[in-house]
């Protein structure tokens, strides 16, 4: 099941156009506002088919600006997508991974949830991320300002990070860990109203995952103390 929205940022401080559609495998629905994201799959079906596998990624459109997150068929490796560029973590102990850039032909995901926007526009960032919620905080302000609150918000954040715990799921285990300092490029987004249709954790309006610049960590971030030198961009 495939489910896209799009949003349009005239500039980094505004969202607009409040109105269209979302489109949903057999019947559409309306939307509030719309957004460039596309979720493949959903809870309420995973519920009932948790070996499921919602897309194949092979067959998956992305371009270069393309961001997204999601467990792989039969939750055995975490999948992140920064610029286009699939990261594919496998759990190897309990805080170890091995990273493939490339799916296999048949590779597919339980679900997924992509952006793909025309273009991003970054802003650098006065002061230090303050951890999970104050990025929440943030990204709600742009939400705010757009009066379209039912919107969801694709976003791509680097900076440098402190006391990072990082996750990946697994079978029969996954993998968890810390980073206390690194170069990052977190990627996610943020959906005030609705928890279930891009998958996020519970209790959050966010749903992150993070790429180290070095290429050794990838995986959904669970949380962290502070990112600094930070560099926000949102669609432009």
């Amino acid at each position: 099941m495939m489910v896209p929205r799009h949003i349009l940022l005239p500039g980094i401080a505004l969202l607009t156009a409040c109105a269209g559609t979302a489109e949903q495998v057999g019947e559409p629905s309306p939307t509030a506002c719309q957004a460039p994201i596309s979720a493949y799959g959903s809870r309420e079906f995973l519920k009932t088919n948790p070996d499921s596998v919602a897309a194949v990624l092979a067959e998956v459109p992305v371009t270069e600006t393309s961001i997204g997150y999601g467990p792989s068929a039969g939750y055995l490796e975490e999948i992140t997508l920064v610029d286009g560029a699939w990261k594919i973590a496998r759990a190897t102990g309990p805080d170890t991974i091995s990273l493939e850039t490339g799916p296999t032909s048949d590779a597919g995901a339980v679900f997924l949830v992509i952006a793909s926007p025309d273009a991003w526009r970054a802003q650098p960032l006065d002061t230090p991320v303050e951890g999970m919620a104050d990025l929440e905080a943030r990204l709600s302000e742009f939400v705010a300002a757009s009066g379209c609150m039912s919107s969801a918000l694709p976003f791509r954040l680097s900076g440098v990070v402190e006391d990072a715990e990082w996750s990946v799921v697994g079978r029969p285990a996954g993998a968890k860990g810390h980073l206390q300092r690194a170069d990052v490029t977190l990627v996610g987004i943020y959906d005030p109203v609705d928890n279930d249709r891009y998958f996020m954790p519970q209790g959050a309006k966010v749903h992150v995952h993070m790429v180290t610049a070095d290429g050794r960590v990838s995986g959904h971030l669970n949380g962290f103390s502070a990112l600094t030198a930070g560099k926000l961009s949102l669609p432009e």
